[in-house]
Parts: structure tokens; sequence; C-alpha cells
């Protein structure tokens, strides 16, 4: 069975909480200080673990800059001769001297044309390329569109994140951020909702999500965003979000989460725009219900809803409306989350070109749910039967679902 050299392995077991449930996590906190750790491990297994990370440090990064540096990385380690060429910044692509079947040197000619310019050298001063560090986004943070507009630094602690959002007057009465769009206040006692958001779709700038956090702040729900890389949602649902019955319980002497961070923001429901397993996310949705038992475990210790509303991430609104979902983005998107506990699933959107768009009847949706979590356990609150339909049924019976 294939496995990382005994030193490796024996380093890897050093990151994460010890919890199986956390491991991805773990190697997640590994990427950076891996490279450096390897150095040392002896072995062509080990050098190509090296280089995987170092590579993958740059690609999770995301950025034209970084992945031009990354293919630099591959090319530089595999492919002898491609270090040393001088790179003069033309289109080497336009030349066609080397016959078509020559697969090394259009991959040789392919990686230099992606990566010059980039790493230095002109046609008059040539330069030996050099490796820049990855320009850095953090692996979890709190999301804005206020931030995003201004190009501030994300929040990386929940303190950190209710203290600039509470200053948001402050901020907006500035004449030098005048230009920009004008923040929503919303009263303290609102319901609050964390939201849960794909980083990569932070680092694209994918126009869903300052839509989906502005028409929340609109309805009058306070959102409490956070983006991950998709591994570790449970360990924030977990640690950094409880809510008034945890704490409840935690005075008590119900401990039921031994791992709950003292800094941790109380919220009325959780939203997953992520879809896949609580536990793994999409690393995790080939084991389908095998860590489904310490989601249910998380969420109940929470006990708000669970909603998932994840955007179509490979089929665009056109063909949803007209066809339905189909079926893998239908199982892996919403209903794994079902079997963790999700209490209603929620497209939220889908393609249109190359970037992601809501559409505007299901953030309604999204809004009703989260208003409608503040009126849980309510005695003075009249009880009301109600009716959730899909607009959107598939016509085939092998798409249906709950989602569809």
């Amino acid at each position: 069975k294939a496995a990382p050299p005994p030193a490796v392995a024996a380093v890897l077991k050093k990151f994460g909480s010890g919890k199986e449930e956390d491991k991805l996590v773990g190697y997640l906190s590994f990427l950076k200080i891996g490279p450096a750790l390897l150095k040392f491990v002896p072995g062509r297994k080990a050098k190509d673990l090296r280089n995987w990370l170092t590579v993958y440090g740059y690609w999770n990064q995301g950025g034209l800059e970084n992945v031009k540096t990354a293919f630099y990385v591959v090319a530089k380690e595999y492919l002898p001769g491609v270090a040393e060429i001088e790179i003069a910044g033309e289109d080497l692509l336009s030349h066609t001297e080397e016959s078509s079947n020559d697969v090394f040197s259009r991959i040789k000619k392919v990686v230099t044309s992606v990566v010059g310019g980039h790493l230095g050298g002109t046609a008059s001063a040539p330069e030996k390329p050099t490796l820049a560090a990855p320009k850095e986004t953090p692996p979890i943070g709190f999301y804005h569109p206020d931030l995003e507009e201004r190009k501030m630094n994300w929040p990386t602690t929940a303190d950190e994140y209710e203290k600039w959002y509470q200053s948001r007057a402050e901020v907006s009465s500035d004449d030098s951020y005048s230009k920009y769009t004008p923040p929503i206040h919303v009263p303290l006692d609102a319901p609050t909702v964390a939201l849960l958001l794909y980083r990569k779709h932070v680092i694209t700038k994918q126009p869903y999500l300052a839509d989906l956090v502005r028409a929340l702040e609109e309805a009058g729900v306070r959102p409490v965003p956070i983006f991950i890389n998709g591994v570790e949602a449970h360990t924030v649902v977990r640690d950094l979000l409880t809510t008034s019955h945890e704490i409840a319980q935690r005075k008590m002497g119900n401990m039921e989460i031994d791992s709950l961070s003292q800094g941790a923001i109380c919220v009325d429901a959780v939203v997953s725009t992520v879809g896949f397993p609580l536990v793994g996310g999409p690393a995790g949705s080939m084991e389908a219900g095998r860590q489904a038992e310490v989601a249910q475990a998380i969420l109940t210790a929470k006990n708000v809803p669970y909603v998932v509303a994840a955007p179509l991430l490979i089929q665009d609104i056109k063909s949803w409306t007209t066809s339905g979902i189909g079926g893998l983005q239908s199982t892996i998107l919403y209903a794994l989350p079902e079997l963790d506990g999700a209490i209603d699933t929620v497209p939220l959107g889908g393609l249109v070109n190359d970037d992601i768009y809501l559409t505007r009847e299901r953030v309604y949706a999204v809004r009703f749910l989260s208003r409608f979590s503040r009126a849980r356990g309510q005695s003075d609150v009249p009880a009301k039967h109600i009716l959730l339909t899909s607009p959107y049924l598939t016509p085939s019976p092998s798409f249906s679902s709950p989602s569809g």
C-alpha cells in the first residue's frame, strides 16, 4: 500500500489536533513548514513530497503571480534545462521549427512562455529566474464586501472581525471613503448567521459573495462570513462558533465540545455555501457518511439550523432553470450535507460565463430561514405550519432530489 516514508509520516502526525476528523486540516498546516523540514529527509519520495507541497502552496494561494510561479517550480524540478533558459518575454509558442510530435519541446515552450516576463529577464538583459514567496491569503479569515472594496486586510480572528464590524459607522463618516458603497447597518440584536464561504471564491472575487452578504444585511440579518479552504468547515463550526443553547449547556457543566474558542461568536444559524460533507469538505465527498456521526455531534451541540445554500459550481443558470440540477452536483453539494443534518438545501445560483451569480428568489429563501431561526424556542411566537416548495423541480426522475 502506498504511503509516505516513515520519517514523513512521523512529521505529519505532529500537526493537527490529534483527532481523526482533523487530519486533513493538519495537512494544510503542514503546507507552510513542510518543504523546509523535508529538506532534511533523504530519499526520492521525500523530495517529491517537498516539491508537491511547494507547488501546492503557490497554487492554493491563487492569483496569476502564484500560479505562474507554481508552473516554474514544476518545470525547474522535472524538465531538465528549463531553469537555465534565458527568458526573453517573447511568445515562444509562435515558433514552429520543432516537429508536432516533439512533446518534451512543446511542454518546455509552454512552461517558458507561462513564466516568461514574470520571473525576470528581458531580451537585452536576461536574468536567471528566482522564486518569490507566495502572495498569501489567510487559510481561514472573515470576509465582507466592504473590506474587499476598500482593499483592507482580511480579519483572521473573531474578535478582530467583530471590532471592525461595529466600527464601520466611524469608517463611513470619513470623507476618504465616500466613493465606496455605504455600509448597511444592522441592529445589534438582529439574528446573527454564520456564512461558510469558499476561500478560492474570495480570491477570485466571485460576484455572488458580495450580493449574498448585502442581501442578508438588507433583510436585517447580521452575517458572519468566514472563508475556508473546504476541509476545515467542521473545525470552524465546532471551535469558532457557539450558540445560546451551547452556552447554557456549558454553564450547567455539559461540555460537549472541548475545543471551543473563548472568543467564539454566538450565532442563530449556520449557512454553508460550500456544500459537500461538513467533515472533510470536497476531500470527504468520496467517503459519504463516514464522518456523518462526527458532524451530527457538532451540530447537535450547537442546536441551531444548519442550511446548505451552495451555488452550482459547474452548471450555468440557464441549464439549471431548463433542465434542473445535474445528478453529480445534486449529490455532492446538497444530498451529502443532508446526511450530516442540514435541514434545508438552497441552490443559490450558478455560472454566467466564468463567474458565479445569485438568483434573487433563492436569496430570499436564505433570508427567511435565517430570520425564522430566531423564532425557535420563543413561547410568544404563534405556531405556524410552513411548506417550502422548489420552483425548479427536475423533469428527469434520475436527477430528482430534495435540492432540485
